[in-house]
């Protein structure tokens, strides 16, 4: 596989539900929590194909790209808390002719995201129906989508991102191994051999330029996060993990290892 600068990860949406059919006319009627008695904690990051914003309590949570699978107006309880419950409306397209339910969403498995908590699971149910999915961890509202590191010895760097298409995504570029990493025979006219990224999976990197002496130093025993990925320094080298997808890589001068 080929890599440039750039990486891809995908993830897929989630949330809960308990539905009943809603009468004609009464769609959107539950009522939702106002703006000013929300709690201040806790995120979740909704799909959909304006790429809605991570969010507090949203009154709307799409749960698919293509917004075939949506709840509005909904009303939240114990925000915050490891298991959140939210009872609006559920309209599903899924064969082009739209039905709405009334439903309850719960969402689950609460993890730390930019240093703040993020709901990654749920479920949706309605009569006769239910689907699990989970949501991804992207930039939070202030948050920085890109961040460049190197160790204190700018042996190695690393160039972290995430936007809307592509995702979670790092590279890493080592100076001087004693190595070459794993090598793409169509990758002729550019550099290879000396880098590694990860989205959902690790693989080589074929490219032009370098992330060496970029960014700040991030000294041994520190790390940062941006969206699903992780990368720590330490002393013997920097080690970065996707938590979603469990795939990752450690990299030093003298050695690297890919899980």
């Amino acid at each position: 596989m080929r890599w440039g600068f750039g990486g891809a990860i995908v993830s897929v949406a989630a949330c809960a539900a308990l539905l009943g059919a809603v009468p004609a006319g009464a769609v959107g009627a539950a009522s939702s929590i106002p703006a000013s008695a929300r709690a201040t904690t806790a995120f979740v990051c909704g799909r959909g194909l304006d790429n809605p914003p991570c969010e507090q309590q949203p009154n709307d949570l799409a749960f698919s790209d293509n917004n075939d699978l949506v709840a509005s107006g909904l009303a939240w309880t114990s925000w915050g808390k490891p298991v959140a419950t939210g009872r609006g409306v559920l309209t599903v397209n899924w064969t082009g002719t739209p039905s709405r339910h009334r439903g309850t969403v719960r969402l689950s498995d609460l993890r730390t995201c930019h240093g703040q908590p993020v709901y990654r699971k749920g479920r949706v149910s309605w009569p006769g129906q239910s689907v699990v999915v989970t949501f991804d961890c992207r930039a939070l509202p202030g948050q920085p989508r890109y961040f460049q590191f190197h160790s204190s010895d700018r042996s190695l760097g690393c160039g972290m991102s995430w936007d809307p298409k592509d995702g979670s995504w790092v590279r890493c570029d080592v100076s001087g191994a004693a190595y070459t990493t794993p090598r793409d025979a169509t990758c002729t006219a550019l550099d290879q051999g000396d880098s590694l990224m990860l989205g959902t999976e690790v693989a080589s990197t074929c490219h032009g330029d370098t992330v060496l002496r970029a960014g700040r130093v991030l000294a041994a025993g520190h790390g940062h996060q941006v969206g699903d990925i992780r990368c720590s320094m330490a002393a013997t080298g920097v080690t970065c993990r996707n938590a979603v997808s469990g795939h990752g890589f450690r990299m030093s001068r003298d050695s690297y290892e890919i899980w």
